[in-house]
């Protein structure tokens, strides 16, 4: 596969602030990959940078081969879709989605097919003569989608796409989305602060906190391998412990390190009313929350802390109930810090 996005160096600062901070990026054609991290991280300047639409303050961006760093918005040949969608009031929704066919100057007759067929593949070739306030948020956001890709655009940006809708329906367009994606093999870059919208469309996410890249992998390798703390408890729920991991000939696992902080998640937190074996630790129950599926129980462990455990159980126990918890060591991932932040590079 080709390198479609190459980011080199990119930084971003407004005074003293620095919005994004060396910025490294290679996204390979065909790609779908995740900006993901919280507000102020950084991620839709990474995208408006990418856009054309903000000017980094150093680096070098090239799209298939190309530099087009200094290169206006409008000559980038990028697809982009913003939470509000932004779809012209006036127009219908063929008109809307044919713009950027007459902008481009082609013919009525190429306009007329290109529509039609990309309103047929979002489901919406028989509401060609409706306008926006006519559709629903659900339809919008495929008009909008629709006016992004008609053109073949090289690059596909969505900029919180599903924000403004209700989760059911986000859930349904995600799977559309993720599903027109692979159809058309446009290499997309999606923002998002959602973790659950990020792992079930993902080939790639790079999660971001403060203008860096935290970490860049699969979304079942940023899961179940996280880099540091942040990525492990921005990853959906954590159990962060301290201490010395040893291989069985006792030696450190951890080159250098007489203390290192690990990461357990919850489900692989079992808890017991009797003591399993030696190696399970002692707690309290502080509270258990219902989760429908399962039961979220807070824990205090003795010589620990707080832990978290999800469990399916029927009954969960109540508060002040002393039990034990235990956990596989191949369950226990080390962080080990910052070291590969600012790179995202797919092999």
């Amino acid at each position: 596969m080709t390198e479609k996005l190459e980011l080199h160096g990119l930084r971003k600062t407004y005074g003293d602030h620095h919005a994004v901070e060396h910025f490294d990026l290679t996204v390979r054609d065909g790609t779908f990959l995740s900006l993901l991290g919280p507000s102020g991280s950084g991620k839709t300047t990474v995208l408006n940078m990418i856009a054309g639409l903000t000017q980094p303050s150093a680096g070098k961006i090239l799209i298939a081969g190309e530099d087009v760093t200094d290169r206006p918005a409008n000559l980038r040949n990028i697809g982009i879709v913003f939470q509000n969608y932004a779809l012209f009031p006036h127009q219908t929704v063929f008109g809307n989605v044919a713009f950027p066919l007459e902008v481009r100057r082609l013919s009525p007759e190429e306009i007329a097919r290109r529509v039609k067929d990309v309103l047929a593949m979002v489901g919406l070739d028989q509401l060609v003569d409706r306008f926006p306030s006519e559709l629903s948020g659900g339809q919008q956001q495929r008009v909008a989608l629709a006016r992004a890709i008609v053109f073949e655009p090289a690059l596909l940006l969505l900029d919180e796409p599903l924000g403004a809708l209700d989760r059911r329906l986000r859930e349904s367009l995600r799977r559309e989305l993720r599903k027109l994606q692979r159809q058309t093999g446009i290499t997309t870059i999606m923002v998002t602060h959602d973790q659950e919208e990020a792992l079930s469309m993902s080939d790639q996410i790079v999660v971001m906190s403060n203008g860096r890249a935290e970490q860049c992998a699969t979304p079942e390798e940023l899961y179940r391998r996280p880099h540091n703390r942040f990525v492990a408890e921005f990853m959906g729920s954590a159990n962060v412990v301290t201490g010395e991991w040893v291989d069985l000939s006792g030696a450190p696992r951890v080159p250098g390190a007489e203390e290192a902080a690990f990461a357990i998640r919850p489900e692989n937190v079992a808890f017991h009313a009797i003591r399993p074996g030696d190696a399970a630790r002692a707690c309290t129950v502080v509270t258990s929350e219902y989760c429908g599926d399962h039961y979220r129980l807070h824990l205090m462990v003795d010589a620990i802390g707080p832990m978290t455990s999800h469990v399916r159980i029927t009954e969960p126990p109540a508060a002040g109930t002393r039990g034990f918890v235990s956990w596989r060591p191949a369950d226990m991932h080390p962080l080990r810090g910052h070291e590969n932040a600012g790179t995202c590079r797919q092999t």
